[in-house]
Parts: C-alpha cells; structure tokens; sequence
C-alpha cells in the first residue's frame, strides 16, 4: 500500500508545480521583486491557470491522486465504524498528501520571486487543509477508539500519541515557516533560503516518522 502513497504525493508534487506557474512567470523570471499588486497578495492557486488545458490537466492529476487514496479507505480500520470514519479518514489522507506534497517544489526551487509566491500561497492554503487534516483526524480516531483513556492504557493509544507529539512538532515548524522564514526571503534571500531548506528537510523527517507510525496502527497493532 505505501508504493501507493508514495505515487499519490508524486501526483500532488505535480499539481503544485503546474498550479504555482501564473500567466506571468515564466522560466527566466527577474531576480528582484516587481511592484506590489495591492489585489494580488491575497489569491489562491485557482486564478492562476494559465490556460484550460492547463485546468483540466491540473483536475485530471488531482482526481487520479484521489482515486490512489480510496483503498486506504475500504480496508483496515477505517471500515469498523462505517461510511462516516471512512469519509474523515478519507479528508484525512488529501490533507496529509498536499501538505507532505508541498516540501519537494519548495525544495527546488532556486529564483527568488517564484520561492516567495509560492510559499505564500502553500502557506495561505496551509490553514485550510490543515485545519481539516486536524479535525477529521481527531473525530476518526475518536470513533475508532470511543474513550479517550485508551490513549494512555493501550499499545494502540501509545503509538497515536507519538505520531500526535510529531504532528505538533511538524505544525510548529510550518509555522516557523510561514510567519518567519518566508516573509524573510524577500530581505535576505540567501539565508532565508538554507534556513528554509532545513526546516523543510527536518519536516520531512517528522513526515516520515509519522508515516512510519500510522503504518504500525494499521499493519501491526490492533484495536483496543
């Protein structure tokens, strides 16, 4: 199953590299920023499809990606409680697979300009599908596991307090990302840049670890 995972976050690596081109970019891009649009700072990913090939490119690489996640959901432990786990679990899995799918584009990407505009929108969509990410995970394994004590006194609570303590650490560094190293970039390119890279390659890691984990709770350990 994890091959799957591995081509699903390949597919959402695409989309980014696709969505972050806006009519204007272009390959050979200035090194220095323009003039600020005062109506610009705000827009998402979806106003800048260059054309509608690009668009129905961008929607045919996102629903493949969708369908590679459905068989985490129509086996396992998802299936115990029914099409509403199955749902959570499901809204689950998209946010893990777009935000583990943001590292690889911001990693290489080496013009000034285009790092900044896109870790901005990365971080501006960010808010949304983690926020779903969080909660649909908490209600799913609030109702896979019924009482929060089991937390604490079953082999399967233990793991999913690690993989939660690594959860926190990965949102603090995307924090520290967000709020600090990318508004930075536009003073002080070159530094910003190694600090951003490592950050990123440390969320990697806890990205890792966390996949590791989840694989333990659904491969190795069972329901209390």
């Amino acid at each position: 199953m994890h091959w799957l995972w591995s081509y699903h976050s390949s597919c959402t690596v695409n989309v980014a590299v696709t969505l972050r081109r806006s009519p204007g970019w272009s390959p050979g891009a200035p090194k220095e920023f323009p003039p600020e649009d005062p109506g610009s700072s705000g827009e998402c990913f979806g106003h800048h499809f260059g054309s509608k090939n690009d668009f129905i490119n961008s929607f045919m690489k996102v629903f493949a990606a969708g369908l590679i996640l459905l068989p985490f959901v129509i086996v396992g432990h998802s299936t115990i409680n029914g099409f509403l786990t199955q749902i959570l679990i499901y809204i689950h899995l998209i946010g893990i697979s777009y935000w583990i799918g943001s590292f690889l584009p911001l990693l290489n990407m080496g013009n000034k300009i285009e790092l900044y505009d896109v870790a901005i929108k990365f971080g501006n969509l960010a808010v949304a599908y983690i926020l779903f990410l969080l909660v649909s995970g908490l209600m799913s394994f609030y109702l896979l596991l019924g009482d929060l004590n089991l937390l604490f006194i079953s082999n399967y609570g233990n793991i999913l307090l690690m993989k939660m303590v690594f959860v926190i650490l990965l949102l603090g560094l995307g924090a520290l990302n967000k709020y600090r190293l990318v508004p930075s970039i536009k003073d002080n390119f070159g530094n910003s840049k190694k600090k951003l890279t490592r950050s990123i390659n440390i969320e990697i890691v806890f990205a890792l670890s966390i996949l590791f984990l989840t694989s333990i709770l659904t491969t190795s350990v069972t329901l209390p």
